[in-house]
């Protein structure tokens, strides 16, 4: 299963997809599995005073990703739908604040961005010999 189970647009820009990604485990049991994508289009506005725009959209695209997995193990068939919604809405009590917060796509695009320079800065020919 792949569909998408919600979608919320917030008035900070961001796109919270939450994706069912449930696979059958054992017997009558299976794996409820929710992932949680959060798109920020990279735009000027998010870039902060120390990121350069041109620089950040060529290191993360014309978008930056937050993910995040929420599982929960040997779930009868009969309690699936029951226990997507409540994870979903337990995550969205506990994330929808940070998640909305006006800053949140500034901290996320230039996250994403020193994370992208740091593995760039690392030589990427380290296993060849020399």
């Amino acid at each position: 299963m792949s569909e998408i189970l919600r979608e919320i647009r917030l008035d900070n820009t961001v796109l919270v997809r939450f994706i069912d990604q449930t696979t059958h485990y054992y017997g009558g049991f299976f794996h409820v599995s929710v992932l949680v994508v959060c798109e920020v289009g990279v735009i000027p506005e998010h870039c902060s005073a120390g990121l350069n725009y041109e620089e950040t959209v060529m290191l993360l695209g014309p978008t930056a990703l937050f993910k995040k997995r929420l599982d929960r193990m040997g779930v009868p068939q009969e309690e699936i739908e029951s226990m997507k919604t409540q994870l979903i809405d337990q995550f969205w009590e506990f994330s929808r604040g940070y998640l909305s917060d006006s800053t949140f796509p500034c901290r996320l695009i230039s996250a994403e961005a020193i994370k992208l320079r740091k593995d760039k800065s690392r030589n990427p020919l380290r296993f060849s010999a020399e």
